[in-house]
């Protein structure tokens, strides 16, 4: 999925750069850390403007890449340009520090610098300090002031200052006016009230008492803003009363602390599904079964995804995957013989629907009537089809290209009797004609024979 995003050109820049992001962490999942680095090299030397991808494919490469100590050094002299901030800003949103920290530590002492946080009242800033041995030509702290404004994390400016610099920078900047305070790390307590929150926040829900619920999350979340298992909470109440934008915003969070939450991945990814993005949807869903493989409600709307879509062949490897979680789910063997069924039913359908269209490229309009189904025989007589087609395909000229677009099993139709029929959508190309869409409707006969039953070109 990844790779067929990075190849289409009429992407857009910030869903490859993603991509690229995702593909480099399969390679390295995989142990292909060359694959990987060329990946992340890509988004940085290609989607340069993309600065939050770039940022995590800089900090990847310090911490698994073969030149850790140069990229460091690289990143860091980005930082104090500026192109830094949206990407910390992004790690530290919601003060969501732990985890994402420990890899800045990590990236800071390999180029032998280190963090501490400065205060002043209530207001925290960040300081990268330089080593005693001044292996970048001065000492001083990197100063990053974290405020909130409107709802959203901000950064000052980015600063090589001395210590008692730093300090009385952030002294005065909390002296100004609007400056909400970036709020310090919780406390044991705060932590454990804050588990005991979502433990409640957790009952209620199950209980599907949501409101309740999602008040008990939204406290949890107060008490310790890096807690994924109450974000997640909070997600799900969000979602199951509906509301769809606030629970997103909350899966965002969780995944921000935790990239493999597999939870939050597939509630994203059936919130995707619902407004009609696909491509999304399958891919956080993916996400979701890549980081739990087992995780069933992600397995249910990947194989209903793929389903939808025609992608049969994908949707009867999903659904052995999900039988293997839930051995006696009925639901599922039916799911599985139900996409079987339709992945073969395409394969032997897409050559019909080829050689009739053979007849009618060939011009010999009154034998594609002839091999064509009873039903359609009965709707339109001989001569009427030929002056029709005559009429719809002579402007567009020679046929200079076809390809199979999308192929999907149905039952019913509107305006015709339920029974077995494949959608099958063709993008061509003709002389007078540089993009056109065929839909080709083959259904199976009381003899068993597939032919078409119904042809329509845009």
């Amino acid at each position: 999925m990844y790779e067929q995003i990075v190849a289409d050109v009429r992407a857009d820049r910030p869903l490859v750069a993603r991509a690229l992001l995702r593909l480099a962490e399969c390679h390295r999942k995989r142990g292909d850390k060359d694959q990987a680095d060329k990946a992340y090299d890509k988004i940085i030397s290609k989607y340069s403007d993309q600065k939050e991808a770039v940022a995590q494919a800089r900090l990847q490469l310090a911490r698994f890449g073969p030149n850790a100590r140069k990229v460091a050094e690289s990143f860091l002299g980005a930082v104090r340009e500026g192109a830094w901030i949206k990407a910390l800003q992004y790690v530290m949103a919601g003060s969501a520090l732990t985890k994402q920290m420990k890899d800045f530590e990590e990236l800071f002492d390999l180029a032998g610098l280190k963090i501490t946080s400065v205060h002043a009242g209530k207001t925290e800033a960040l300081a990268v300090t330089t080593d005693a041995a001044g292996n970048h030509g001065r000492h001083g702290s990197l100063i990053l002031i974290l405020w909130k404004e409107q709802g959203a994390w901000l950064l000052s400016d980015v600063d090589l200052m001395s210590p008692a610099e730093a300090q009385a920078s952030v002294e005065a900047f909390a002296k100004k006016p609007g400056v909400t305070a970036v709020p310090s790390a919780p406390t044991r307590a705060e932590k454990k009230l804050a588990q005991d929150r979502a433990a409640e926040g957790w009952r209620l829900w199950q209980a599907r008492k949501l409101p309740e619920a999602e008040e008990k999350f939204e406290a949890a979340v107060a008490l310790d803003p890096g807690n994924a298992g109450a974000w997640n909470g909070l997600g799900w109440a969000h979602l199951n009363q509906g509301k769809r934008l606030r629970a997103g915003e909350s899966f965002e969070r969780v995944v921000a602390i935790d990239p493999d939450h597999a939870a939050a991945l597939n509630g994203l990814g059936w919130i995707a599904k619902g407004r009609g993005k696909t491509d999304e949807a399958i891919a956080h869903l993916e996400r979701a079964v890549e980081a739990l493989p087992t995780a069933t409600a992600a397995l249910s709307g990947l194989a209903t995804t793929y389903a939808d879509l025609g992608r049969y062949g994908k949707a009867v490897e999903t659904y052995q995957t999900w039988l293997k979680a839930e051995t006696r789910n009925a639901d599922v063997k039916s799911g599985l013989k139900n996409m079987r069924r339709a992945k073969e039913n395409v394969e032997a359908e897409v050559p019909v629907a080829e050689a009739w269209l053979k007849l009618v490229d060939a011009e010999d309009y009154g034998s594609s009537w002839d091999e064509a189904a009873e039903l359609f025989r009965n709707a339109v007589t001989k001569n009427s089809w030929k002056q029709q087609l005559r009429a719809a395909r002579a402007p567009r000229g020679d046929l200079h290209a076809r390809k199979l677009a999308t192929a999907i099993f149905a039952s019913s139709l509107p305006g015709a009797p339920d029974g077995a029929y494949v959608v099958i959508r063709f993008e061509a190309s003709f002389e007078n004609k540089r993009q056109a869409v065929e839909t080709i409707t083959p259904t199976r006969e009381s003899d068993g024979k597939w032919r078409v039953s119904g042809y329509y070109i845009k």
